[in-house]
């Protein structure tokens, strides 16, 4: 993909959604997400506030709560 944020905030999202039943992720796209998570953490959501739970597995902080991110993902 080229960019380490896009895998971390994709493979947090795709994480997310697995744990809670809603997709299947398969092991080799986990692990490929995993393998270009950048050094440096970044925000869920850029354009909210800066506070928030942080993953070190995928290098995020997610800055929003589980009922804005489904709700995020229903309208993409």
């Amino acid at each position: 993909m080229g960019s380490h944020a896009l895998s971390q905030r994709l493979g947090f999202i795709l994480s997310f959604l697995d744990s809670k039943k809603l997709i299947d992720l398969p092991p080799e796209i986990r692990r490929g997400l995993l393998a270009n998570v950048g050094k440096a953490p970044v925000y869920l959501a850029p354009n909210k506030p800066k506070h928030g739970a942080f993953s070190n597995e995928w290098r995020i902080v997610k800055n929003m709560s589980d009922k804005e991110l489904l709700s995020e993902i229903e309208k993409a």
